[in-house]
Protein backbone atom coordinates (compact mmCIF):
# COMPACT_ATOMS: atom_id res chain seq x y z
CA UNK A 1 0.00 0.00 0.00
CA UNK A 2 0.89 3.42 -1.00
CA UNK A 3 0.76 4.40 2.73
CA UNK A 4 2.48 1.69 4.05
CA UNK A 5 6.13 2.76 4.88
CA UNK A 6 7.49 5.68 5.13
CA UNK A 7 11.00 4.76 5.22
CA UNK A 8 11.00 3.70 1.42
CA UNK A 9 10.44 6.82 -0.79
CA UNK A 10 9.81 5.04 -3.95
CA UNK A 11 6.31 3.32 -2.48
CA UNK A 12 4.93 5.90 -0.05
CA UNK A 13 2.68 8.70 -1.66
CA UNK A 14 0.21 8.77 1.34
CA UNK A 15 -1.84 11.44 -1.22
CA UNK A 16 -2.14 8.67 -3.62
CA UNK A 17 -3.02 5.93 -1.43
CA UNK A 18 -5.90 8.34 0.13
CA UNK A 19 -7.13 9.02 -3.15
CA UNK A 20 -7.57 5.14 -3.93
CA UNK A 21 -8.63 3.73 -0.83
CA UNK A 22 -11.19 6.89 -1.30
CA UNK A 23 -12.49 5.28 -4.45
CA UNK A 24 -12.46 2.02 -3.32
CA UNK A 25 -14.43 2.36 -0.48
CA UNK A 26 -16.96 4.69 -2.29
CA UNK A 27 -17.27 1.69 -4.99
CA UNK A 28 -18.15 -0.57 -2.17
CA UNK A 29 -20.70 1.64 -0.56
CA UNK A 30 -18.38 1.90 2.63
CA UNK A 31 -19.32 -1.98 3.86
CA UNK A 32 -15.73 -3.04 2.98
CA UNK A 33 -13.46 -4.07 6.30
CA UNK A 34 -10.66 -4.54 4.38
CA UNK A 35 -11.19 -1.25 2.42
CA UNK A 36 -12.10 0.78 5.71
CA UNK A 37 -9.21 -0.28 7.29
CA UNK A 38 -6.87 0.28 4.20
CA UNK A 39 -8.62 3.98 4.32
CA UNK A 40 -8.27 4.44 8.10
CA UNK A 41 -3.93 3.95 7.23
CA UNK A 42 -4.26 6.65 4.73
CA UNK A 43 -6.23 8.95 6.47
CA UNK A 44 -3.71 8.50 9.28
CA UNK A 45 -0.76 8.48 6.84
CA UNK A 46 -2.07 12.44 5.97
CA UNK A 47 -2.36 13.27 9.47
CA UNK A 48 -5.74 13.08 9.19
CA UNK A 49 -5.87 11.38 12.64
CA UNK A 50 -9.78 11.99 13.39
CA UNK A 51 -10.76 10.32 10.24
CA UNK A 52 -8.68 7.84 10.58
CA UNK A 53 -9.59 6.86 13.81
CA UNK A 54 -13.81 7.22 12.49
CA UNK A 55 -13.04 5.11 9.94
CA UNK A 56 -11.29 2.12 11.74
CA UNK A 57 -14.19 2.28 14.40
CA UNK A 58 -16.61 1.31 11.27
CA UNK A 59 -14.24 -1.30 10.24
CA UNK A 60 -13.80 -2.64 13.53
CA UNK A 61 -17.45 -2.80 14.08
CA UNK A 62 -18.07 -4.35 10.21
CA UNK A 63 -15.47 -6.84 11.55
CA UNK A 64 -17.33 -7.77 14.81
CA UNK A 65 -19.94 -8.71 12.57
CA UNK A 66 -18.28 -10.29 9.56
CA UNK A 67 -14.58 -10.85 10.20
CA UNK A 68 -14.14 -11.24 14.08
CA UNK A 69 -11.09 -12.79 13.32
CA UNK A 70 -9.44 -9.22 11.91
CA UNK A 71 -11.35 -7.21 14.23
CA UNK A 72 -8.77 -7.17 17.10
CA UNK A 73 -5.69 -5.73 14.36
CA UNK A 74 -8.27 -3.38 13.49
CA UNK A 75 -9.01 -1.76 17.09
CA UNK A 76 -5.19 -2.01 17.64
CA UNK A 77 -4.34 0.37 14.68
CA UNK A 78 -7.70 2.20 15.75
CA UNK A 79 -5.59 3.52 19.43
CA UNK A 80 -2.46 4.18 17.29
CA UNK A 81 -4.28 6.89 15.69
CA UNK A 82 -6.15 7.95 18.46
CA UNK A 83 -2.62 8.84 20.36
CA UNK A 84 -1.68 10.21 16.95
CA UNK A 85 0.71 7.77 14.95
CA UNK A 86 -0.07 6.49 11.85
CA UNK A 87 0.26 2.79 10.79
CA UNK A 88 4.01 2.06 10.29
CA UNK A 89 4.60 -1.04 8.19
CA UNK A 90 7.59 -3.24 10.10
CA UNK A 91 11.07 -3.70 7.90
CA UNK A 92 11.07 -6.78 6.08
Amino acid sequence: MAAGDPRDPGIYDPEQALGLATRAADLSGGKDVAVLDALAAAYAATGRFDEAARTAETAATLAEQSAPHLAGNIRARLARYRSGLPLVTPPR
